[in-house]
């Protein structure tokens, strides 16, 4: 702040005459200040240990205790983050402060299933085709694949196999030498290509016109089955 603000001084101001009545009630005192607001009149005090005790019984927060987890990181772990920005933005903090991270080797992903995608392919390292290479939408003019975010995409599909797979031979080895693994989800919420047979779930839409997607929510009972699988196959 450079400069005076009247309404936060006059707003502190009131405050710390409010604090300093009830400070000084409870010490028995009955003499009122001079200073009326909102016809209300409040105690002058420079007795700052009475509004010091009165204010430490005051609770303006609500207390959450957490309980220490039962499973702890280290700098000698080594951690693969996936899912939402949450994994995006912690895994660079642990990055930044030493931590061996891998943070989502194919981009954010916001759903379970293509979270469980991600887990699949890095399992069976099956290298990306250029069955699956998809030109970006908005004239953007590049090629990517919807498993990816756009930062992959390249100026022709040879360009992209070449920086995808290697990605993913990366993100593989990671992935099987790695013993913590942090999953953040953002939501049920799926895109689905309405042109294949199966209407496989999207990681990213590319731009593409909304007409070759269907959004649907996945039910519970679908979360849970591919939460239970990522834990069930990968003890």
């Amino acid at each position: 702040i450079t400069e005076p603000r009247p309404m936060l001084v006059s707003y502190c101001y009131y405050m710390y005459l409010t604090f300093s009545c009830l400070g000084r009630k409870q010490a028995g005192c009955t003499k009122k200040c001079s200073n009326n607001y909102s016809g209300i009149s409040f105690h002058r005090s420079k007795d700052t240990k009475t509004i010091a005790n009165f204010s430490s019984d005051m609770k303006l927060l609500t207390e959450i205790k957490i309980e220490k987890s039962p499973v702890c990181i280290s700098r000698s772990d080594r951690i693969m983050l996936l899912g939402s920005c949450f994994s995006d933005n912690i895994g660079l903090k642990m990055q930044a402060a030493g931590f061996d991270v891998c943070i989502n080797p194919f981009g954010t992903l916001y759903n379970p299933a293509s979270i469980a995608s991600a887990i699949s392919r890095m399992d069976t390292v099956l290298p990306f085709s250029r069955e699956e290479c998809v030109e970006m939408g908005a004239g953007a003019g590049r090629i990517c694949s919807f498993h990816h975010r756009s930062s992959f995409a390249r100026s022709s599909a040879e360009e992209f196999l070449s920086s995808a797979n290697k990605a993913l031979q990366e993100a593989a080895n990671f992935w099987k030498g790695c013993n913590k693994v942090i999953i953040t989800l953002g939501t049920s919420w799926v895109w689905k290509l309405a042109g294949a047979a199966s209407h496989p779930v999207v990681s990213n839409c590319l731009k593409r016109p909304a007409c070759e997607f269907l959004h649907e929510m996945l039910s519970l009972e679908e979360t849970e089955s591919l939460l239970k699988h990522m834990l069930e196959s990968h003890p």
